[in-house]
C-alpha cells in the first residue's frame, strides 16, 4: 500500500483522491473558508481525537474580514472526546479573542453536537463545564457569533 504525506500532494490530487464522490461545487464550498463582515473576526477552530490512544488536542486561528492570519493557537488536552476536544479549542479560542480585545467574533465549528450545546438557551446552565464556561463569553461586552460550517 503507498502511503503519501498529505503535505506533498497538490490541493487538486488530493480533492479528487478524497472527494470524488462529491461534486465540483460541493467540494469547494467544503474546503473555502468564509470570511466574515468587515471590522469582524472570524475564529476557526478544531479539535481532534487519536482513536487509538484517545489523547485529543484543540486548536484554531483568528482571521481577519480578508482572510489575514492575526492569532493562533493549539492545546494538549491529553486522555478526552471528540467533544470535549472540540469545546475546548472554541472556549481557548474565545479566550484569545477576548485577551485581545476584538470586539467582533464568529465563531465557526464544524461539530454540530457543540453548535447545538452552545447555541442552546440553556447553556449557561449546561452540566457540561465547559459548555457553561463557553456561555459566559455571551455574556460580555462585544458581538459574538456562532456559525456551524460543512465539513
Amino acid at each position: 500500500m503507498l502511503v503519501v504525506d498529505f503535505f506533498t500532494l497538490p490541493l487538486e490530487h488530493w480533492r479528487l483522491h478524497n472527494l470524488a464522490s462529491i461534486s465540483s461545487s460541493a467540494a469547494n464550498d467544503l474546503i473555502r473558508w468564509r470570511s466574515g463582515e468587515a471590522r469582524w473576526v472570524t475564529l476557526n477552530v478544531d479539535g481532534a481525537l487519536n482513536p487509538s490512544s484517545s489523547i485529543g488536542s484543540a486548536g484554531g486561528l483568528l482571521r481577519d474580514h480578508e482572510g489575514s492570519w492575526l492569532l493562533g493557537f493549539n492545546k494538549h488536552l491529553g486522555i478526552s472526546s471528540t467533544l470535549e476536544a472540540e469545546l475546548w479549542g472554541i472556549l481557548e479560542g474565545l479566550c484569545l479573542a477576548w485577551l485581545h480585545g476584538f470586539e467582533r467574533v464568529q465563531c465557526q465549528t464544524d461539530s454540530s453536537e457543540a453548535y447545538d450545546l452552545i447555541t442552546s438557551r440553556d447553556a449557561s446552565s449546561s452540566p457540561i463545564s465547559l459548555v457553561r464556561a463557553i456561555a459566559n463569553y455571551i455574556s460580555k461586552s462585544w458581538m459574538l457569533d456562532y456559525v456551524l460550517i460543512k465539513r
